[in-house]
């Protein structure tokens, strides 16, 4: 959820499906990050990372993490660069 500064208006962003999971988001200026994690068709766990841009509402996927797991299943953002690992 977002809470607007200038009205105090609370708007839901983000609703994950019954399968999915999502990692705890990062936040940078007006941009929200997140891992979402669900099965893949295959039967593996893959996870999306998707950016948000909350000036505007633009979500975009811009990652993919096939080898997901506890370990390597968070992303951080910082001065506009997104990172996260696949190992």
């Amino acid at each position: 959820m977002r809470r607007t500064s200038k009205t105090g208006e609370v708007k839901l962003i983000y609703s994950q499906g019954e399968k999915e999971s999502i990692t705890v988001p990062e936040l940078w200026r007006d941009y929200l990050v997140w891992a979402t994690d669900y099965d893949a068709t295959d039967g593996n766990r893959i996870s999306e990372i998707v950016l948000l841009n909350l000036e505007n509402g633009q979500m975009k996927k811009v990652g993919t993490i096939r080898n997901t797991c506890f370990i390597n299943d968070f992303v951080s953002i910082n001065n506009g660069r997104i990172i996260w690992a696949d190992i």
